[in-house]
């Protein structure tokens, strides 16, 4: 009688085992199971992975396909590092940060991979299993969401290239006026020596003064390229590297406004960084706080810049004294197309981006509350 129980419990598992498995033969995600070995061998896959790679699961299992052979190589060896680091911290259950595979017609896509350690009596894994599910229509949303950022961007940098260029150019004009006003009127007595000496000296020193403001507007126009500029690799930077080329583009603006700007740089660590990208995202905090204190008319505007070390990384805060974001719309502000602009002309995608930015190209964290007599954003950037 008990093994008779027994057998009809087993049957009912068996039962209930194949329904769950059937659900990732018809689903979207793919079930693998991975030994433990160099190859990372397949003994069993479920039947949706011809749908994401379009190789049959027998391709796997008899091994006429590799499953590493399909991951990028630029992102194979990550890959690897995030199985090895998982099994050196003792962790039964991790994930990969999204990664590339191709399929069998050569198609590239964007997978995310949840995987969970299985262990013998000795504590040895013997094999993994996880589910590998296609994101490739995020990552294309996300890379339009982007595009789609910069170009609303373009507006605003062709007005803050208007206020750079607006006083270098007056001056040049001022200063060329003057030199032809002066030579139409004969001011000087060129046949005197002194004299001639005289204006010489002069027209030296207003020609390098234009040549200096010449320069200033190259730079300017340097700066503005640089803000388009996809960072390929990341590179080894403090963090004052974008802050200063942020305020390279949007300080006139800034102070041609009013606001007072107070930076308070403690951080002396580099960090793997983005340059450009991160300059996008100082620069958008920066240009938000700047729409904030026109359209609530705050008086004495102040923005305060602190970088400092932390025991993992880096911390950089942005504060102002605008009154701060309302309770009922600060857990809304990271949301795309999400916009708390008076005006209306935000598009509501800088302070998405931004989060990505940070979060998913950088692996830090960017949050925002209330802080004082404004908002404090905080980015934190692990080593």
């Amino acid at each position: 009688m008990i093994s008779r129980n027994l057998e009809e419990k087993l049957k009912e598992k068996g039962a209930e085992q194949d329904i769950l498995l059937s659900l990732f033969d018809k689903g979207a995600a793919v079930l693998f199971k991975w030994n433990n070995d160099e190859t990372w061998s397949v003994p069993y896959v479920s039947e949706s992975v011809e749908r994401l790679l379009e190789y049959k699961s027998s391709d796997f299992v008899n091994s006429t396909v590799g499953y590493l052979d399909l991951i990028h190589k630029d992102d194979l060896q990550r890959v690897h590092s995030e199985v090895d680091a998982a099994i050196k911290e003792g962790r039964d259950y991790f994930e990969h940060e999204p990664y590339r595979i191709f399929t069998k017609s050569g198609a590239k896509k964007w997978v995310h991979d949840s995987t969970v350690a299985v262990k013998n009596a000795e504590g040895e894994i013997t094999h993994f299993f996880g589910t590998v599910v296609d994101i490739t229509a995020v990552k294309e949303k996300d890379k339009q969401l982007l595009q789609q950022y910069k170009l609303a961007q373009m507006g605003e940098m062709i007005s803050m290239i208007a206020h750079q260029w607006r006083q270098p150019l007056n001056t040049i004009s001022i200063t060329a006026s003057n030199l032809n006003l002066n030579i139409m009127l004969n001011s000087c007595d060129l046949s005197l020596k002194e004299e001639a000496q005289k204006f010489k000296e002069n027209l030296c020193e207003n020609l390098g003064n234009i040549e200096a403001y010449t320069q200033t507007l190259s730079r300017t126009i340097d700066d503005f390229r640089n803000f388009y500029k996809t960072d390929k690799e990341s590179t080894f930077l403090n963090i004052s590297t974008p802050i200063d080329k942020a305020l390279a583009i949007i300080l006139v603006s800034l102070t041609n406004n009013g606001i007072e700007i107070n930076q308070v740089l403690k951080s002396v660590k580099e960090v793997q960084l983005f340059a450009s990208e991160m300059m996008h995202v100082i620069l958008n905090i920066l240009k938000n706080a700047e729409d904030n204190f026109k359209d609530k008319k705050i008086i004495n505007p102040k923005i305060n810049i602190l970088s400092y070390d932390t025991l993992y990384g880096v911390v950089l805060e942005i504060s102002d004294n605008g009154g701060g974001i309302p309770k009922s719309i600060i857990n809304k502000i990271f949301e795309p197309y999400f916009s708390s602009k008076c005006n209306k002309v935000g598009t509501g995608l800088g302070l998405h981006m931004s989060k990505i930015i940070v979060e998913d190209h950088h692996k830090g964290i960017l949050r925002v509350n209330n802080c004082n007599d404004g908002a404090c954003f905080t980015i934190e950037l692990h080593e």
